[in-house]
């Protein structure tokens, strides 16, 4: 740049400006809508070349046409993104931190079997940034071979379709991987997560109620069965082989239950308001394949029961 003549007109800077001015206006007010705010950090530089070539009027022999260019580029960086500390430490991003939420989950990753944690409270590459190996993630080039192990009988089309891909991997109460958003992939969190026993039985009431059934949700699968997901926590302290789920359908209209498969999920919120380092996995996710029976209605909630199982604390129904 040193060795080329630089020259500025009236009728290139209205070009560039204008040019400018589009691709904000295009970029913010259209593409991406929620980003309109940092249309500013486009738009600056429209108001910063008028001031510089308004203030070499009077003094030219200190602003060239390569020094106006130069100093609006700068200025510009500056306002913006010099906000930023280029010079701060990084060695704070690396430091694992010491709250709850880390500290829960490191604890479920290191009883995990797999050695993931699961939790669908956190975005993109969050969690793994803070040093807990989480199977949310980023990931920069598809990994079908990874997902391929995971999902063995996927439909090859359907897999192609949703794994080869850039995508956000998140954990979730779906029946099948499926895309929620071109960069967002939800993947059901059995593969990946701590497995927790479930029978299907008839069971005294319990005495001392504990835990709940937060969220329930049913689709029509296709064989003409109803899928039933259901999540929420237990009274369980950390993980060991003996604890488990038991589960049936408060009224035997509604159907059978054909077959049930559970998991543990973190749940650093329950370590927090109890104060209990050991409910770092107190979390489960239940499928549950019903055939139904002479009532045909949608399962809710109350229609389903639920017992914990704990060698320690013994058993405790879930309330809806």
């Amino acid at each position: 740049g040193s060795r080329m003549t630089w020259t500025v007109t009236r009728g290139r800077l209205v070009c560039f400006l204008s040019m400018v001015a589009l691709a904000a206006a295009y970029s913010k007010l259209y593409l991406a809508r929620e980003a309109r705010e940092a249309i500013r950090f486009d738009v600056l530089i429209i108001i910063l070349m008028p001031v510089l070539l308004f203030l070499r009027q009077y003094r030219p022999q200190y602003l060239s046409d390569r020094g106006l260019v130069t100093a609006a580029v700068l200025l510009t960086t500056l306002l913006t993104f010099g906000r930023f500390n280029p010079i701060q430490s990084a060695i704070p991003v690396f430091e694992k931190d010491g709250s709850v939420v880390g500290t829960a989950l490191r604890a479920y990753a290191a009883a995990n079997p797999k050695g993931w944690a699961i939790e669908n409270r956190h975005y993109g590459a969050v969690l793994n940034g803070a040093g807990v190996p989480a199977i949310n993630h980023v990931l920069l080039q598809p990994q079908l071979a990874f997902f391929r192990k995971a999902y063995p009988g996927m439909d090859r089309a359907q897999f192609d379709q949703v794994f080869n891909r850039y995508a956000h991997i998140m954990p979730s109460m779906v029946w099948v991987p499926k895309v929620v958003q071109p960069d967002l992939i939800s993947l059901p969190a059995d593969p990946f997560a701590i497995p927790l026993t479930v029978q299907i039985a008839d069971m005294p009431r319990p005495v001392d109620p504990a835990g709940a059934v937060e969220t329930l949700d049913t689709i029509q699968l296709g064989d003409g069965t109803l899928g039933v997901t259901i999540a929420g926590w237990g009274r369980w302290s950390g993980v060991v082989p003996e604890q488990g789920l038991q589960v049936r359908l408060a009224d035997p209209g509604l159907g059978r239950i054909r077959r049930a498969t559970a998991f543990r999920l973190a749940r650093p919120d329950l370590v927090a308001s109890a104060g209990d380092p050991a409910a770092f996995a107190a979390g489960f996710g239940l499928r549950l394949v019903i055939e139904p029976g002479v009532q045909s209605r949608p399962i809710r909630r109350g229609d389903v029961e639920l017992v914990s199982i704990d060698p320690t604390a013994g058993h405790h129904a879930l309330r809806p």
